[in-house]
């Protein structure tokens, strides 16, 4: 197991990429702490890594909050002791607007979770660390899966991303800019693990008059969906083995001397 005995603790775990990182974490032998606004799915994944073995902490927790960051890693030190690693996994992707149109304060959210967030979860998870001599922090949207999929589909425009929800849809694109004839596609994450099965890849085709208003809609099916998936589980692998060949195999070291001023 890669992971018996550490202690992990995983922010903004929803039905998507942040519940399958848990349940994998749980599965390699993790004791594992998972936080997010909604108790009750954070209460049935919990239940899910304990019928299989498993030891978890689920806290509610709004990572815009500082006191709720910190309760959820008093929590998880009070029950296993420690924490060895944190993932980010919490994400908040804001509308898709152009810049004359954008609500500021939309953004002024995405940033409140998605980088404020970030560094307060790592505030709250770096006194343990540091007690203990080393530790590792994670950002989920490193993810070479998220990554490959964002990269195979970047000429379309997109509707919709949710990391934590798991899934990535387009706007409508036509090839030759025509609105009458046009495609959407979505990329459900079925796992964080580059295999055959990971992805839900599903094609909409959007067939209309010379009017919007009157339009007919129907799944495609056939081969650009498989080579869609295709492709983005050949890059998502292309990045594993890169990121697998720069990570070291020891965790992170803090200095003695980290955090203390200089006089």
């Amino acid at each position: 197991m890669l992971l018996k005995d550490k202690v992990v603790i995983i922010s903004g775990v929803g039905p998507g990429m942040g519940q399958s990182m848990a349940k994998l974490a749980a599965r390699e032998g993790a004791k594992v702490g998972m936080g997010a606004r909604n108790q009750e799915f954070l209460d049935s994944v919990a239940a899910e890594i304990k019928d299989n073995g498993g030891e978890v902490v689920a806290i509610s927790t709004d990572i815009s909050q500082e006191s709720q960051c910190q309760n959820l890693v008093n929590k998880v030190v009070e029950a296993f002791g420690r924490v060895d690693g944190l993932v980010n996994s919490a994400y908040l992707h804001g509308e898709w607007a152009t810049t004359d149109v954008a609500d500021t304060s939309s953004w002024s959210d995405l940033y409140e979770v998605n980088c404020l967030g970030a560094l307060r979860m790592a505030q709250a998870c770096l006194p343990s660390m540091k007690k203990q001599g080393g530790g590792v922090f994670e950002f989920a949207s490193s993810n070479g899966l998220w990554k490959a999929s964002l990269d195979v589909i970047d000429f379309m425009p997109l509707s919709s991303v949710n990391y934590s929800g798991g899934i990535i849809v387009t706007d409508w694109y036509s090839e030759n800019n025509s609105p009458n004839e046009s495609i959407k596609i979505s990329i459900r994450f079925l796992t964080n693990e580059i295999r055959s099965d990971a992805l839900d890849v599903k094609i909409f085709n959007r067939e209309c008059t010379d009017s919007l208003l009157n339009c007919k809609f129907s799944e495609t099916s056939g081969e650009l969906s498989n080579e869609i998936k295709k492709e983005i589980l050949k890059k998502a692998a292309i990045y594993k083995a890169e990121i697998d060949e720069k990570s070291s195999t020891k965790d992170y070291k803090i200095p003695k001397n980290f955090g203390n001023k200089k006089k």
